[in-house]
């Protein structure tokens, strides 16, 4: 229905999408959820909009962190990364025949 004065078309929900924003937000939602599977937290994480000048429309702000809080989930991680490389050591001496997970031919490889 055409606003006869105007001759604009009415919109819908589509006209206020940001793609941009969304993109951001599943990037931030990956981010955070991909950190907590670590154990570590950013409670303070946010997302702006970016300033004029900027190559992005929108970036993330950390928040603010205590020394103890960083070492912590340093500590966190590196205790999570340290049994995974224990568990990838052990299962590539358990099948030599596996290609490496850094090796170019590994996603070609079947069953990878």
């Amino acid at each position: 229905m055409k606003h006869v004065l105007q001759g604009l078309e009415p919109v819908d929900a589509a006209f206020f999408s940001d793609e941009d924003r969304e993109r951001a937000v599943a990037a931030g939602v990956a981010f955070v959820n991909a950190l907590r599977r670590l154990g570590a937290d950013l409670p303070d994480i946010q997302l702006r909009e970016a300033c004029i000048t900027c190559d992005e429309r929108y970036s993330f702000t950390l928040g603010d962190a205590r020394v103890e809080d960083l070492r912590e989930m340093a500590w966190s991680i590196n205790r999570r990364l340290n049994l995974l490389e224990a568990v990838q050591r052990q299962w590539l001496a358990d099948n030599p025949q596996a290609p490496e997970v850094n090796d170019p031919q590994a996603s070609r490889a079947p069953g990878w």
